[in-house]
């Protein structure tokens, strides 16, 4: 299997070699045949690479069973297509690894597998593959799944947003309709808002008092108006 088109193996060698902040890096495509690797990653055999084809079929399973690279086992604790990464070791040592999948510029499968190891973390580690996978070897592909994770994304806050809203709206209609219970029903308070219907048994005044005495309408420590 080729290199991408525009990418020789030796300069995509390079180019993962420029990264400094990565223990390990590996270009593989979806037969598990490596295309370019860091010298770091000499000893990394493509039967350990195969299984790493399938890591983002299932979470479940990808998350249950983690990665092992070189005899190592990784726990894999974000499972985000077409990402996947986790870590390995201690707060005093420790060791993470990042997968991404996309495809080539010649239509192609193609993943990237990193490791990098403190103090680099995930938060720093996983945006520095995303732009590489971006910039030297999809076609776009990537791309358009953030995209697609971000429109999703927007369009669940905007419906939580709405539903909190509808959510106070009725609130505040329930609570006319108990205190409208509580002073005699609808006929007994005509031309009074929801809004001046609470506010006048949270801040009764001297009438107010007068005309229901303490324990009818005391406020809303007395009524227990529901919040």
């Amino acid at each position: 299997m080729s290199a991408p088109s525009s990418t020789t193996a030796p300069s995509l060698q390079s180019l993962l070699e420029s990264q400094k902040e990565w223990a390990r890096a590996i270009v593989f495509d979806g037969k598990g045949h490596i295309i370019a690797r860091t010298s770091s990653a000499a000893a990394v055999q493509e039967s350990e690479i195969r299984s790493y084809l399938t890591a983002l079929d299932d979470r479940d399973t990808t998350i249950g069973s983690g990665f092992v690279l070189e005899g190592e086992r990784f726990e894999v604790h974000r499972f985000h297509p077409p990402l996947v990464y986790g870590r390995r070791g201690g707060p005093e040592y420790g060791e993470g690894i990042a997968l991404a999948k996309g495809t080539g510029r010649s239509g192609e499968v193609l993943f990237c597998l990193i490791t990098y190891t403190l103090p680099v973390l995930s938060a720093r580690a996983v945006p520095q593959l995303v732009k590489f996978f971006r910039t030297h070897l999809d076609d776009g592909w990537l791309h358009r799944c953030f995209q697609e994770r971000q429109r999703v994304a927007k369009q669940i806050k905007e419906r939580q947003r709405g539903e909190a809203e509808g959510s106070a709206a009725r609130g505040a209609t329930i609570r006319a309709k108990y205190v409208c219970t509580l002073l005699g029903g609808h006929d007994a308070l005509t031309g009074f808002g929801a809004i001046a219907l609470d506010n006048h048994c949270r801040h009764p005044t001297d009438t107010d008092q007068r005309a229901f005495p303490q324990g009818t309408c005391g406020g809303r420590q007395d009524l227990s108006l529901p919040s």
